[in-house]
């Protein structure tokens, strides 16, 4: 008797997180449809061009790292940020992507970009909040861990707002003699 409600609850456990489960996949495949990613590493393993994806995997000295992060020939990835996917390349085994915050696309390998959804460093999973859009903008305003991000579609500058208002600076009064 005691054993049997011992495999009911387990048994009523595990189809619990199986549904849970099934749920959250729910929500994220129409993003995934839409070609979104997780990034599921961390580390210097985007390149805006395939060669240095390459030459990465080659050579994986921190100093041939570091020389190609100083020279913008190599970005970092963190582990839950969202990407969009613009080719994959399965001969390969690369994925061009742009991601919001970076200018341009870049070159990583396939298999550190998930269909899955997976925690930020926060403890969330972002989302874009117009999956129409060429660049990924993350829910919750502009920022990404707390740093604010670019929105800026790739190829357009930052233009400043012609109908904002400037402020005016406060008078300084006048100094205190001794």
């Amino acid at each position: 008797m005691k054993m049997m409600k011992v495999r009911t609850i387990l048994a009523i456990a595990a189809a619990s997180v199986g549904l849970a489960s099934t749920v959250v996949a729910d929500k994220y495949d129409d993003l995934v449809k839409k070609g979104f990613r997780w990034i599921n590493t961390d580390g210097p393993y985007a390149c805006p061009a395939k060669d240095d994806v390459q030459r990465m995997l080659k050579d994986q000295s921190d100093t041939d790292q570091l020389h190609m992060v100083e020279q913008l020939r190599a970005y970092f990835l963190i582990r839950g940020v969202v990407v969009q996917v613009l080719q994959e390349d399965k001969a390969s085994g690369m994925t061009q992507f742009s991601s919001a915050g970076l200018n341009g696309t870049f070159w990583t390998l396939s298999k550190y970009l998930s269909k899955r959804p997976i925690e930020n460093i926060t403890g969330t999973i972002e989302v874009p909040v117009n999956p129409a859009s060429p660049t990924v903008n993350i829910a919750g305003g502009d920022q990404i861990g707390g740093l604010p991000t670019s929105t800026v579609t790739p190829g357009q500058a930052a233009m400043p707002n012609p109908t904002a208002t400037p402020v005016e600076a406060p008078t300084p009064g006048p100094s205190p003699t001794p």
